[in-house]
């Protein structure tokens, strides 16, 4: 079983098992907090990684090889809703053929309304992965895909 754990910088991030079996992506200038990775993301504009990212630290080609993922036009994913860089992940894990994701540190946990509007993006793309079959988890100690309580009137 092909399994991926797409993480962020959240406080949940500290319940992620480093030792795990999990292939792991990971995203913008965030490297120092991850102990190893397997793909890294950062979908800003140049102007803003250059400052951030330098090839000192990591190689440009890197982070610019997955600058034109291959998402639209597909017909499995067939719209462009991307709020945030982890639902493009998402998106894209969805079309590699993930058959687990694991989502750590991905907390979106705070007032701010960008964040609130990232964190639905990347809920519905979680609700599609799950039509598509695709075993979704999320860490224990984050906020994603949480709820009041059913809703019952």
């Amino acid at each position: 079983m092909e399994k991926l754990a797409i993480l962020g910088v959240g406080e949940s991030l500290k319940n992620f098992d480093w030792d795990s079996d999990y292939e792991v992506w990971g995203l913008n200038h965030h490297q120092d907090k991850f102990k190893r990775y397997d793909l890294w993301f950062d979908l800003h504009k140049q102007e803003k990684i250059e400052g951030i990212i330098t090839q000192a630290n990591f190689p440009f080609e890197e982070v610019y090889k997955l600058r034109r993922i291959p998402i639209e036009g597909r017909t499995i994913v067939n719209h462009r809703y991307f709020a945030s860089s982890m639902s493009y992940m998402l998106a894209y894990a969805i079309l590699k053929g993930y058959e687990e994701i694991l989502f750590a540190g991905c907390d979106f946990d705070c007032a701010d309304e960008k964040r609130t509007k990232q964190r639905e993006c990347l809920e519905q793309w979680i609700a599609f992965a799950q039509g598509r079959g695709i075993k979704i988890k999320v860490i224990v100690g984050s906020p994603l895909c949480s709820e009041t309580g059913q809703y019952i009137r």
